[in-house]
């Protein structure tokens, strides 16, 4: 179950979105453009990635509010990633966050559009932030989801699928794919609240380990979960011959690389200068979560 501070947090992230589309800063100008990305940015979500950036600033002293753009530009760029990763060239998916995909609704060509939209608008929403930060932010989510990153996690999950791999190859796939993006979440928040190099690169870290335990459990849920609580499609990693922690480790393998992931974080949260109470209760809900 999620605490109350994330419920607060991802209601008022809802806010956030919602008065930012339909505003003349967000997409109004094009009222298909606005259905495209409406349809799948605010679909039923955990906004895990912004409600982590929320959690961490406050964590760090700072207001909330402050993390806006940041978190709604996170955001943008992981619906992003999932239109174009459901489409048939890749995963093939018909079903997202409990409803259609966005090719399956609209077409191919306009789920491309609409990944398309949504990446771009992510770095502007970025570049209207304080100047002092703006530019560290936009390198930041760059990196995370680029090439360097979530792309390169996409091409070697793609170029693995079918083959033969091993708990390095899995790693190396996950640190990109899932885990860049985390990071960046935990990182943006660093950016803002103007911390030492130091703990930015704490917060970088951390925010990887995060990652391979939602992927873990993700892995995890794909074998056992109720499609409708997942809200998508089960069983798709191994139909396809994906590189899976189950499939390497099996499940009760998986599941005890999950418990040692989960105990190693917990040691980093209790080195942290800062009260990690929040973020320790995001990392239990991640290991006990059903969707």
């Amino acid at each position: 179950m999620v605490s109350s501070g994330w419920s607060a947090r991802s209601e008022l992230f809802e806010k956030w979105l919602k008065s930012w589309l339909f505003s003349e800063s967000g997409i109004a100008s094009l009222k298909r453009c606005q259905e495209l990305i409406d349809y799948s940015l605010r679909a039923g979500s955990k906004r895990f990635r912004p409600v982590l950036m929320m959690t961490a600033l406050e964590m760090m002293g700072k207001k909330v509010e402050e993390t806006r753009n940041a978190a709604i530009a996170i955001e943008c760029i992981h619906t992003y990633s999932l239109i174009h990763d459901d489409l048939p060239c890749m995963d093939d998916d018909d079903y997202r966050r409990g409803r259609l995909t966005s090719h399956k609704h609209f077409g191919e060509a306009q789920a491309v559009l609409a990944g398309d939209g949504l990446l771009t608008m992510a770095f502007e929403l970025l570049g209207t932030m304080n100047p002092d930060i703006s530019g560290p932010l936009v390198v930041e989510l760059a990196r995370a989801s680029g090439i360097n990153g979530m792309v390169a996690g996409q091409v070697l999950d793609m170029e693995q699928t079918g083959q033969a791999g091993g708990i390095e190859d899995l790693l190396n796939i996950h640190n990109r794919k899932t885990g860049a993006l985390i990071s960046a979440s935990l990182a943006m928040a660093g950016i803002i609240a103007q911390v030492s190099p130091d703990d930015l690169d704490r917060l970088r870290v951390l925010g990887l380990k995060i990652g391979l335990i939602f992927q873990v459990q993700d892995d995890i849920l794909d074998m056992v979960a109720d499609p409708e609580k997942l809200g998508k499609s089960v069983g798709k990693d191994q139909e396809q011959g994906k590189l899976t922690y189950p499939s390497l480790l099996g499940l009760d393998g998986a599941r005890a690389y999950l418990h040692t992931l989960t105990s190693e974080v917990r040691d980093d949260l209790s080195n942290c200068p800062w009260d990690t109470e929040e973020l320790d209760s995001i990392v239990s809900y991640l290991v006990t979560r059903e969707k």
